[in-house]
């Protein structure tokens, strides 16, 4: 599978932090949440990124955690 550039970053920020929300994702890296949903799809499919739980509500959409 060939990666993107996004995907590459995401993929080393996963790495590094170990487990990571989308939203803290797209803050460090500056991209959207959508954008960050689009790059990690492939990556949950292909079983190389995992969702490993969801974090409480503080008011919006649970955070979903990527290990």
């Amino acid at each position: 599978m060939d990666f993107t550039q996004s995907q590459l970053r995401i993929l080393e920020m996963i790495k590094n932090k170990n487990k990571i929300s989308r939203k803290r994702i797209a803050e460090e890296l500056e991209l959207t949440p959508a954008a960050i949903t689009k790059s990690i799809e492939p990556l949950l499919q292909c079983g190389i990124v995992l969702e490993v739980s969801q974090r409480e509500s503080t008011g919006g959409r649970r955070a979903i955690i990527y290990l």
